[in-house]
């Protein structure tokens, strides 16, 4: 039997080596399976050797994972050589070979740890038979507990577009005014509005302003009773909140912004009962704020 072949090596290394064990046992004496109090490890019985053997210990599978780790003390005045035979759980150490072997001394009134990470065997569940030529006790160490790294949990944020800027103009705001050419009663009604830059027409290129420009998209009712035209210099303006009024821009003006958002501006005949939508251009003040359209003939 393989304890048999083990004991009888253990006679002989005991002539000058010693060998190690995890349970206490009394040399030269049979010792029923005790088990120590604050320990998991149980007093094996032997008649030749001190016999220790320590359940519940497991093998990481993989380098970074944990391992059992148990201690083992020498009770004697001298040096005690201890071997130590790891068993997979569930197999008889006294009829099956280890699956791994490792001798160790240990100093006298001393102590040691055994880590089964530093074991070169696979990963697993185990216990070990440790045999020593000196009285011996042991104990297996609790395994540490692992701490999952703090979670932060950050808000989930959805980025929104940034709003458009408010329009300059009242939507809705109207302005009444004679035409240019035969006094009709023109109404015009704030569509939309929009600043700009600057504006782009289709052969000449890009138009800059002064200050900054302020586009209307206008409808324009002809409440009279002949046809008549928007003119340039005397139908409306825009005043800003300190009064300061502001024309509507030059031809190149308006003929980029006609380009850009295909509608026509001044000069362009509405029959009496119709309405057009127009398009108009201002050129202000980057600073003027509360823009509103005043008539320059009003009726």
């Amino acid at each position: 039997m393989w304890v048999v072949k083990r004991l009888l090596l253990v006679m002989a290394v005991m002539v000058g080596i010693s060998l190690a064990l995890c349970v206490v046992g009394v040399k030269g004496e049979v010792a029923s399976p005790v088990l120590l109090e604050g320990s998991s490890c149980v007093v094996m019985p032997s008649t030749f050797v001190f016999v220790l053997r320590c359940d519940g210990l497991t093998k990481a599978a993989t380098p970074s994972g944990i391992s059992s780790r148990y201690v083992i003390t020498n009770l004697a005045a001298s040096t005690a050589t201890t071997s130590h035979d790891f068993y997979l759980e569930g197999t008889d150490w006294q009829l099956d070979p280890p699956v791994s072997n490792t001798m160790l001394g240990i100093d006298a009134h001393s102590a040691a740890e055994f880590d089964l990470g530093d074991v070169s065997m696979p990963g697993g569940d185990y216990y070990v038979i440790v045999m020593a030529d000196q009285p011996i006790t042991g104990t297996v160490l609790p395994m540490p507990v692992v701490k999952s790294p703090p979670y932060v949990f950050l808000p989930f944020v959805i980025k929104q577009p940034p709003p458009p800027p408010p329009e300059p103009l009242v939507r809705g705001e109207t302005v009444r005014f004679l035409g240019v050419w035969e006094d009709v009663p023109l109404e015009g009604k704030v569509v939309s509005s929009e600043y700009r830059t600057v504006l782009v027409e289709d052969y000449t290129g890009p138009v800059y302003p002064y200050g900054i420009f302020v586009v209307a998209v206008m409808d324009i009712a002809n409440v009279g009773l002949v046809g008549d035209q928007v003119g340039l210099y005397d139908s409306f303006r825009v005043r800003d909140s300190v009064g300061r009024q502001f024309d509507i821009a030059e031809l190149e003006v308006l003929w980029a912004a006609e380009d850009e958002y295909d509608l026509e501006s001044v000069y362009e005949t509405i029959q009496p009962g119709f309405t057009r939508r127009l398009v108009f251009v201002f050129d202000v003040l980057p600073a003027s704020e509360d823009l509103h359209l005043i008539s320059l003939s009003p009726w």
